[in-house]
């Protein structure tokens, strides 16, 4: 069973760590990968 740490900040912006986990990063930079239409690609 997993254990999950409690956050002490109370606003926390868990988005962010939605974001990246949804759509592909570039490894160095760590910016989005955008497609032909600028909009950031999903993982496969």
């Amino acid at each position: 069973m997993a254990t999950l740490k409690h956050i002490a900040s109370k606003n926390s912006d868990y988005s962010a760590a939605e974001t990246y986990l949804v759509y592909q990063h570039d490894e160095f930079s760590g910016k989005k990968i955008l497609d032909e239409q600028s909009r950031p690609k999903l993982r496969e």
